[in-house]
């Protein structure tokens, strides 16, 4: 989630840096940002919580921190403790599959008081994959965030992701690439081994690393390979764009580390899946 529990009001204005420049955006791209947008501005009008039941789809995944059914969990949310906190995001970088339907979207988040003895600012960044429903609206499919130690400097501007290209999918292929990315889910280290170019990797404490050569190094310096066990894996109907999630250890009998992901793939242009995102939420 993008989280904590948080309450009314717009403090978009903090984020007016993050400004769509040369981004390259196409229609359908742009209508999936402004979704993003709408969902971030609802949130400082009728509170976060409404906001999330709004936009979030029935059968959704949230992190608490594994992966689990997000909308039964936001009805229980309890009322704000703090009802002058504000909770704002901005996406900065998006992606969407060939046939519309799928896309994900990610960038900062503020949280800021704005009552008496205010808190220090909280900042952190989000993640969400979005599925199209039936009625053409696009909904939240998968949610996390993590923190980070600060705002991003300089601040990012808008822009579409790049290379690497799509390969031509079809509607047919879709339960074959399923099995075939669930297979490579289960290979050790195929967060490092099948990482594109423009790749990034999201985990709590530290901003985005961003790109293959930075995130093949970090993971590098790890307890060990990562193994993976994924709970699912949802393919776009032009079958070029996935996400999944599941659980991850790193250490080998001694588990040093143990926690949850979620991943988007993407066919490059040789047909081959590459993993362009990748967040993880470690076990507390």
């Amino acid at each position: 989630m993008r989280f904590g529990t948080f309450a009314v009001a717009a403090a978009l204005a903090a984020l007016a840096g993050y400004v769509e420049a040369g981004a390259a955006l196409t229609p359908e791209l742009s209508a999936l940002v402004e979704s993003e947008r709408s969902f971030s501005r609802t949130a400082g009008v009728k509170g976060v919580k409404q906001a999330f039941l709004e936009y979030f789809a029935e059968d959704s995944i949230g992190f608490q921190p594994e992966p689990g059914p997000a909308i039964a969990h936001i009805r229980d949310w309890p009322p704000p403790k703090r009802p002058d906190t504000v909770l704002s995001w901005e996406p900065v970088f998006a992606d969407i599959s060939r046939s519309g339907d799928m896309g994900y979207t990610t960038g900062p988040t503020l949280t800021h008081d704005t009552g008496a003895e205010p808190r220090p600012d909280r900042h952190g960044w989000y993640f969400s994959v979005w599925r199209k429903q039936a009625d053409g609206e696009w909904k939240v499919a998968i949610d996390v965030g993590v923190a980070t130690p600060g705002e991003p400097s300089p601040k990012p501007q808008l822009r579409a992701a790049g290379a690497p290209g799509y390969a031509s999918g079809k509607p047919g292929e879709v339960d074959a690439q399923r099995t075939a990315i669930l297979a490579l889910e289960r290979e050790p280290g195929a967060d490092a081994r099948h990482a594109a170019e423009e790749s990034r990797l999201h985990r709590d404490g530290v901003f985005p690393i961003l790109g293959r050569a930075a995130l093949v190094a970090d993971l590098a310096q790890r307890s060990g390979p990562t193994l993976a066990e994924p709970q699912e894996v949802i393919v776009s109907s032009s079958a070029d764009l996935a996400y999944g999630y599941g659980s991850f250890t790193r250490g080998g009998a001694s588990a040093k580390e143990h926690g949850w992901y979620a991943r988007v793939w993407k066919r490059n242009p040789a047909g081959d899946w590459a993993l362009v995102a990748q967040v993880e939420q470690l076990a507390q």
